[in-house]
């Protein structure tokens, strides 16, 4: 009988403690860390697309940045590279440049290397400013 409430009460506990696990990795903070295409910085304005937003993992994705002043007007001749890492895992990384395509617009080919929750960060170097550090959060999915 002892035994029995002892097995009932040690079933209880890993039910409960399974549950919480649970629970824990289905919040995987994708509300919390969501795609932001808009972020203010001290010169102005970044707006971040990414062509036919979701990601695609294992296919080259065109990432588009632009950046404005306070005034709206396009900010030119800027440096930027972007790293994209997997948030959690070590998938590997993939760098790459994003070159101007237009006054105050840059893209760049990057590629998720699977399925997932992503990081981008982007660095927006010039010499007349100091370096720029910023972090986006997006979703890569298999077609």
């Amino acid at each position: 009988m002892l035994r029995t409430r002892f097995f009932v009460a040690s079933a209880m506990m890993l039910a409960v403690g399974a549950a919480l696990i649970v629970l824990q990795l289905k919040s995987d903070h994708s509300t919390a860390y969501s795609f932001m295409p808009k972020q203010a910085i001290p010169q102005g304005e970044v707006n971040w697309e990414i062509d036919n937003f979701p990601a695609r993992a294992l296919e080259l994705n065109t990432f588009r940045i632009s950046l404005h002043n306070m005034a709206g007007k396009p900010i030119t001749d800027m440096s930027l590279q972007m790293q994209l890492n997997m948030i959690g895992m070590v998938c590997g990384d993939y760098s790459f440049v994003l070159t101007e395509s237009s006054p105050g617009v840059y893209e760049g080919e990057g590629m998720p290397l699977m399925a997932g929750r992503w990081q981008a960060s982007l660095t927006i170097a010039h010499p007349a400013f100091e370096t720029i550090e910023l972090n986006n959060v997006f979703h890569a999915v298999y077609d």
